[in-house]
């Protein structure tokens, strides 16, 4: 080797040049990509300031002038018409028609039927009374000998009223109902007659008076016309057969026939 033949000393000096040259080309090589980077400071941007508006200058107008003349819609369109590309409104509750339950616009069920198309119940009978279809009946008692002296009509307080007072001992049987057919018996022109029956009792000489003015229902009373069983009245009415009620009263005796005005 050429270095075995060089003295001692100039080989620490060509030992120590070649060491000097690796360090330099260590200093000026590029560091590789796994190396560390140098750190560098960032430096801050220069701002630049916005130039002052010039009466001559229309480019340096304030920048928001530029936004609003942006907004304005083009000539000829009117801004206040709805925007085609948004959704429209859902239009107000209280401009909605109410549904409410459905019956809205539906015709009034006709008068004496339900909601649901039946016929509405008939309206609950006064006290005591008793429907149309029915006959009210009571057997005498205590022999009666009775005489039927004066019929009376006169208005109450929701029905008509017939006073038939009696004369005589004993107490008198009755049977009260509607006929089947108005015209066949007295009074004429009644659209509804009433039936009384009296058991034990004779008809009186007196015919019965003219109904007040005030009474509702009835028309006229016909005389008391003598039967095998004691004698029989007609009260006429001025429209349907309506509910009725019969009572007894004492001291002095009177049968009261009620007729109610629905």
């Amino acid at each position: 080797m050429v270095a075995s033949h060089i003295p001692p000393p100039a080989r620490w000096r060509v030992v120590g040049g070649l060491a000097a040259l690796l360090l330099l080309a260590a200093c000026t090589a590029e560091p590789d990509d796994g190396g560390p980077a140098t750190e560098t400071a960032a430096q801050p941007a220069e701002t630049t300031e916005p130039a002052e508006p010039t009466d001559d200058d229309p480019a340096g107008a304030d920048a928001t002038g530029d936004e609003d003349a942006a907004a304005e819609p083009p000539s000829g369109e009117d801004p206040s018409a709805p925007d085609p590309t948004e959704p429209a409104d859902a239009p107000d509750a209280a401009d909605a028609p109410d549904a409410g339950d459905g019956d809205a616009g539906a015709p009034d069920a006709p008068e004496g039927a339900s909601g649901d198309g039946s016929a509405a119940a008939p309206a609950p009978l006064p006290p005591d009374f008793v429907g149309p279809d029915e006959t009210s009946m009571e057997d005498a008692f205590d022999g009666p000998a009775l005489v039927l002296e004066e019929v009376q009509v006169r208005r109450e307080d929701g029905y008509d009223r017939v006073v038939y007072a009696l004369s005589g001992t004993g107490f008198p049987g009755w049977e009260v109902g509607y006929v089947a057919e108005p015209g066949s018996v007295p009074p004429e022109g009644a659209e509804s007659v009433l039936r009384v029956a009296l058991t034990g009792t004779a008809p009186g000489p007196a015919a019965p008076p003219a109904p007040p003015e005030e009474a509702a229902q009835v028309l006229a009373v016909a005389p008391a016309e003598e039967t095998a069983s004691g004698a029989t009245s007609h009260i006429g009415l001025v429209g349907p057969a309506r509910p009725f009620r019969v009572q007894l009263l004492t001291d002095p005796n009177r049968l009261v026939v009620d007729v109610a005005d629905g």
